[in-house]
C-alpha cells in the first residue's frame, strides 16, 4: 500500500558523502593557497615553488571528483576553480619566477653577513658556498636547498629545505651556545672512563686511536640514556676542543693529550678525527690518537 511505502535515502546519503569529500578537498585546497599567500608575504621563494604543484594536484583531484558526481552540482565551485586553475597558470610564469628567484638570491646574500653578526657568527666567502665559524654552507640553487657540514671532515649536519638565514645561523648558535652550558668536567670523565676500556686490551699506553675512544664514549652515553643531539663525529670534535682549552680540566690529575694523525689516517674516517683549533677555525687538525698524560707540577 502507498501509505506504508518507504522514501529510498539512497540519493540523499550519496549526495552527503559527496558533500563531505568535496568539502574535506576544498580544506585542504583552502590550506595550501593560504599557506602560499604566507610565504609569498615571507618572500619565500622556495616554499611557494613547491606549493604549486601541491595546488595544482588538488585542483585536479577535485575536478575528478566533479566530474564523477557530474549530476550534483554545487553553485559557483566551477568558476571558482576555473579561477584558480588561471592563478596557477600566472604563479609558473618563467619570467615571473625568474624574477622572485633573483630577488629571493639576492636578499639572501645582502642580509647573510648581517644576520650572522646579529648572532656573533661570522661568515665570508662567495655564493654558492660560505664559511661559518667550523661551518660550511652549501647551497643548491636548483632545490633552493642548504646543506650545512661541520669542519675539515665535512660532518653533514643538517639539511635546509629554504634559505632562511634565522633558522640556518639560530641553528649553528644553538650548536655554540650548547657547549657553553655543557658540564665539562662530567664528559671528561665519561671520555677517560672510554678511553681506560679501550686501555684493556692494549700493550701499550701510548695512545688510543680516537675513533676507539668516541665508540667506547657512544656506548657510555647510550647506557646511560644520554642522546648525542648532533652527528657524533662533530660532537666529540668540539668537545674535545672545549676541554683542551681549558688547563685546568684534568681527571685523576691527568690532562687530555692529542696526537696528529699520520698522512695515511687522514685520509681515512675510521682512524682520525678533525677537530678545530677554536671557535672559528676550519683548518684544524687531524688527530689519531687520544692520551691521559699525568699533570707535571
Amino acid at each position: 500500500m502507498l501509505e506504508n511505502q518507504k522514501f529510498s535515502l539512497e540519493q540523499i546519503n550519496n549526495i552527503q558523502n559527496y558533500i563531505i569529500i568535496v568539502g574535506k578537498n576544498l580544506k585542504d585546497l583552502y590550506g595550501s593557497i593560504t599557506k602560499y599567500n604566507e610565504e609569498l608575504d615571507n618572500g619565500n621563494f622556495p616554499a611557494t615553488l613547491k606549493l604549486l604543484p601541491k595546488i595544482s594536484l588538488q585542483i585536479n583531484n577535485l575536478n575528478i571528483i566533479l566530474k564523477e558526481n557530474n549530476e550534483i552540482k554545487i553553485h559557483n565551485l566551477e568558476n571558482e576553480i576555473s579561477e584558480i586553475i588561471t592563478w596557477i597558470g600566472k604563479q609558473n610564469d618563467l619570467k615571473l619566477q625568474e624574477d622572485r628567484k633573483m630577488k629571493y638570491k639576492q636578499f639572501f646574500i645582502s642580509n647573510l653577513s648581517e644576520i650572522a653578526k646579529s648572532k656573533k657568527l661570522e661568515v665570508e666567502g662567495a655564493f654558492p658556498n660560505f664559511r661559518c665559524n667550523n661551518f660550511k654552507l652549501k647551497l643548491d640553487e636548483r632545490k633552493f636547498s642548504l646543506k650545512l657540514v661541520y669542519g675539515g671532515d665535512q660532518e653533514k649536519m643538517k639539511v635546509f629545505d629554504d634559505w632562511n638565514l634565522e633558522k640556518i645561523f639560530n641553528y649553528i648558535n644553538n650548536f655554540y651556545e650548547f657547549f657553553e652550558k655543557i658540564n665539562l668536567n662530567e664528559e671528561l670523565e665519561k671520555i677517560y672512563e672510554s678511553y681506560i676500556n679501550c686501555l684493556k686490551n692494549k700493550e701499550s699506553e701510548e695512545g688510543i686511536c680516537i675513533i676507539e675512544v668516541l665508540s667506547e664514549y657512544k656506548k657510555n652515553k647510550q647506557n646511560a640514556h644520554n642522546k648525542i643531539i648532533y652527528s657524533e663525529r662533530a660532537f666529540f670534535s668540539f668537545l674535545i676542543l672545549k676541554i683542551s682549552e681549558n688547563s685546568d680540566l684534568t681527571v685523576l690529575g691527568k690532562r687530555i693529550s692529542k696526537r696528529t694523525a699520520t698522512h695515511s689516517a687522514s685520509g681515512k674516517n675510521n682512524e682520525h678525527l678533525w677537530i678545530p683549533r677554536n671557535a672559528k677555525d676550519l683548518i684544524g687538525q687531524n688527530i689519531g690518537y687520544l692520551n691521559f698524560i699525568k699533570e707535571t707540577k
